[in-house]
């Protein structure tokens, strides 16, 4: 299967919501990389992109790549229907939120 590699912080994750959207429509495995893990794996502190992109090519051959989660396209779109349900659905909420967590 063929797959994609991004790295993106929490804080920016939801400017790559519409790219992993298509790249799930597309069939295509798209990993997430965590910037910290990452970052640790090699002691270098000035960035090259040519040394980067041979840390995160290493990091995926050695099958160490330190991803992420993100929620599936049917998952994100559960919580945003779950975001907007009356105040009275809050015992059914809690439940699929707790499904889509997977600790229910």
């Amino acid at each position: 299967m063929p797959h994609y590699q991004a790295g993106a912080s929490r804080n920016r994750s939801y400017r790559i919501v519409w790219f992993l959207k298509l790249m799930e429509e597309l069939k295509i495995e798209c990993r997430v990389g965590h910037p910290a893990k990452i970052r640790a794996a090699e002691a270098r502190k000035q960035k090259y992109d040519r040394r980067d992109a041979l840390l995160l090519l290493n990091l995926l051959a050695e099958d160490r790549f330190p991803s992420i989660w993100m929620p599936s396209i049917g998952q994100r779109d559960l919580r945003t229907l779950l975001a907007s349900a009356p105040v009275g659905a809050d015992a059914v909420a809690s439940a699929a939120h707790a499904a889509i967590d997977g600790s229910g």
